[in-house]
């Protein structure tokens, strides 16, 4: 998700915030989650990545850490390869019209249009 510094967005840690999630110690998925968040706030866009693998680590089928890694991947880190290996990492469970959307764009940006067309079918 790409996100401007100091652009209020709902579910971010506002800005006088961030800076203390990002210091504190973390062990849940959602602890995860919300340093993510204040990572991307604050445009550490591979941190905010990094932080929402070690969620989804502790809960593979959260499909809004699975999205917001590979739309900042795919968008803010210009890395659809990366994008591509984690949506496909997801179990079908996890599957939604969001995924396949991201899917499909990481495939197009790979110049693998006729899989990318496949998924937008879907």
């Amino acid at each position: 998700m790409s996100v401007k510094k100091g652009t209020p967005v709902a579910g971010v840690v506002p800005p006088e915030a961030a800076a203390a999630a990002a210091a504190e110690p973390v062990g849940t998925a959602q602890e995860w989650r919300e340093r993510a968040s204040a990572f991307e706030y604050e445009g550490e866009n591979e941190k905010a990545v990094d932080a929402f693998r070690k969620a989804l680590a502790l809960e593979p089928n959260d499909r809004a850490s699975r999205f917001s890694a590979a739309q900042c991947l795919l968008f803010d880190l210009e890395d659809p390869a990366g994008a591509l290996a984690l949506l496909e990492a997801a179990p079908m469970s996890a599957w939604n019209s969001d995924v396949l959307y991201l899917r499909a764009r990481s495939l197009a940006e790979l110049d693998r249009k006729a899989e990318g067309i496949d998924y937008y079918r879907r």
